[in-house]
């Protein structure tokens, strides 16, 4: 899973949209954006399958996150029936 979300995040620019793939099983969400952004970002599953927010950009990040061009996030989630 890692694998695949590194190679489509690799194609991604900063700030464009987050991009969810989904199969029956399984799903991800990726994104890249400028470290910023990221702090309360909320990423789902989608049709109400949980998910996750993130700290404030300080708390993920403190002093280093000025330094950084931009960050991968990638979340993957179980789908259960």
């Amino acid at each position: 899973m890692d694998t695949l979300g590194t190679a489509l995040l690799s194609i991604k620019m900063t700030g464009e949209k987050k991009s969810n793939y989904k199969s029956e099983t399984i799903g991800i969400t990726l994104k890249r954006q400028a470290p910023a952004k990221l702090g309360k970002e909320r990423f789902c599953g989608g049709d109400d399958e949980g998910g996750v927010t993130f700290p404030s950009t300080e708390v993920l990040f403190g002093s280093k996150g000025t330094n950084l061009s931009a960050v991968d996030t990638q979340v993957s989630h179980i789908r259960t029936f």
